[in-house]
């Protein structure tokens, strides 16, 4: 019993000395003091147009906007190339040990093309060939069934109908489905050159094919999508008319009189899932269909023949167009 008593008593001592040591007050943890003369170190590398992006001081978590689309997340430096001649802005958000750092930014001047960087093969079959003068001309491929396809990421619904829907088929998005909407006519041409740059020339023979569905959202909400086509100043609207109009028994969509405007540019953006995004600046471009002045066309599937591209548009849906280089024969 004795036993027993010492035990409990001494297991009361050792729990009280732990509680006693636990209050003790302990030594504060040190931190690095905040960051706040961050700046940006640019190394040209061995490569014309290629730098080397560094953080100062160095002990930082980066995340790097290079200017030309790309981002860089997680790192101190940064390997950036920039193929064409221009002002690129960088901008480095970072954080150190002490916490967030001050936000820098650094302008790069770039005075000449180095397009010798671009080895990856789809610039060469969107545009023809680098410093092919006559760039590539692509137009809708639009004897195959599918060349325009709303949704098709939920298989597909809607017919985009410029035609009444046959009895038999339903609105199975036939070939040649828009006749006479102003858009089997339209040539897109992509030029990567020296002399031109990333150039696009639109050629829609005096009339584009616009939708009509209704904007969901923003200070539009409400409007007819073609609206938007028909006021941008630069691409010279004198009218639009309801396909119907023109097409006996068509439905939807709008003919827009308009002239695309000259030296309009395009960019690739490639993310880090290897996936491409076709870009125009606003109101710089779009791919023979209006459906609002969003710049984002996510290449599906590219050859040398056919590219297959979806579009998220501002009516809230999903559009693919398939387009096939000019002269391409392509038949269901």
């Amino acid at each position: 019993m004795k036993k027993n008593i010492f035990n409990i008593h001494s297991t009361f001592c050792i729990l009280l000395i732990t509680a006693m040591a636990a209050c003790r007050p302990q030594a504060p943890i040190s931190l690095d003091p905040k960051i706040d003369d961050l700046r940006i170190v640019v190394t040209p590398d061995s490569l014309p147009n290629t730098y080397i992006l560094t953080a100062n001081p160095g002990n930082v978590i980066g995340y790097w906007d290079l200017g030309n689309g790309a981002k860089v997340n997680g790192a101190s430096s940064a390997r950036v190339q920039y193929p064409s001649p221009g002002n690129y802005t960088v901008t480095l958000n970072a954080y150190g040990s002490g916490g967030k750092t001050n936000i820098v930014s650094i302008v790069i001047p770039v005075l000449k093309s180095n397009y010798d960087l671009l080895k990856d093969s789809i610039y060469t079959l969107l545009t023809g060939g680098i410093n092919n003068p006559g760039g590539k001309v692509w137009v809708v491929d639009s004897m195959i069934t599918g060349h325009l396809i709303k949704n098709p990421q939920k298989g597909g619904n809607g017919d985009w109908a410029a035609l009444p829907a046959d009895g038999a088929n339903g609105y199975n998005n036939r070939a040649n489905n828009k006749y006479g909407a102003g858009m089997y006519d339209d040539s897109l041409i992509f030029k990567l050159t020296d002399k031109d740059g990333f150039a696009f020339e639109y050629r829609n023979h005096g009339t584009s094919c616009a939708a009509s569905n209704a904007i969901s959202s923003g200070a539009d909400a409400g409007k007819g999508i073609y609206t938007l086509l028909r006021t941008n100043g630069a691409w010279q609207s004198t009218g639009a008319v309801p396909v119907s109009s023109i097409v006996p028994g068509a439905t939807g969509d709008y003919i827009v009189y308009c002239t695309p405007p000259k030296n309009m540019g395009w960019s690739l953006l490639k993310d880090g899932a290897g996936n491409y995004s076709l870009i125009f600046s606003s109101g710089g471009g779009f791919l023979s269909y209006f459906t609002d002045w969003s710049s984002d066309y996510q290449v599906k599937s590219i050859n040398a023949d056919k590219m297959v591209v979806w579009k998220s548009c501002s009516d809230g849906a999903t559009r693919q167009i398939v387009l096939c280089r000019a002269g391409f024969a392509d038949h269901d």
